[in-house]
């Protein structure tokens, strides 16, 4: 996940862009959550059971 964002996602995305994750295991770690925001992107976590 870490690699795909950093070299796939993060460059396509508009500056200062939201990224909006559910609760899967791979969407909660910390390095994707600072990999954004030292990118300049917003990160925000839809709560449990919420999809």
């Amino acid at each position: 996940m870490k690699i795909w964002l950093k070299d796939y996602l993060i460059p396509e995305l508009k500056p200062n862009s939201t990224l909006i994750l559910d609760n899967a295991p791979f969407h909660s770690l910390d390095d994707v959550f600072w990999i954004a925001q030292e990118a300049g992107h917003k990160v925000l976590f839809l709560p449990a059971n919420f999809t």
